[in-house]
């Protein structure tokens, strides 16, 4: 996903930005991506990710596709190290000084949810309700409690209600797995 940002930062802010909010500043690695950026823009200059370390992406990205303008870039010294688009001149790209405030393109990664489904066995030694908001809750807790123990990141977890119930007595013909006896 491509977003055209019209805040005005320098190079190294935008990238902080892009960064921070999406994935990086847009990386164009194709004549099929530089049509996509150039169809969301609608100011003379952008940033893009490109700058002169050897003019790498800023993500580390390797891909030889350029689309400079003509007799560019000028910048055989790193002077100006920093690349932005010309809307002006069918979007090609031209080396710049990096502490122009211009707006800039990020384009962010998506990754598909994964769902997974756990089947849990809580043990009561009391005749605690465990449907109980507040005893569901807790139980919670201490599951969320045990995955960042374990360095887990980025989930959500939920009940699964049946009759609007999530705990139900186990029957008798239920065959028994090895369980944790502690969470």
């Amino acid at each position: 996903m491509i977003y055209s940002l019209s805040y005005k930062l320098i190079w190294r802010e935008a990238q902080e930005y892009c960064r921070s909010k999406y994935t990086d500043l847009v990386d164009i690695q194709s004549a099929a991506d530089q049509q996509n950026v150039l169809s969301l823009v609608y100011t003379d200059y952008v940033w893009i990710g490109l700058f002169s370390d050897y003019w790498k992406w800023s993500d580390g990205a390797t891909s030889f596709f350029r689309y400079w303008g003509t007799g560019k870039p000028l910048s055989l010294f790193n002077i100006s190290n920093c690349v932005v688009m010309q809307m002006n001149d069918y979007g090609t790209w031209d080396d710049s000084l990096c502490d122009r405030r211009l707006p800039f393109v990020c384009y962010e990664v998506t990754t598909p949810k994964k769902k997974q489904v756990l089947k849990i066995k809580v043990r009561s030694q009391t005749m605690t309700d465990l449907n109980d908001p507040s005893i569901k809750a807790n139980i919670l807790k201490k599951i969320e409690e045990m995955l960042t123990r374990k360095r887990m990141i980025n989930y959500t977890l939920s009940w699964r209600e049946k009759d609007g119930i999530v705990f139900h007595p186990e029957s008798d013909n239920v065959q028994q797995n090895n369980m944790p006896d502690e969470l």
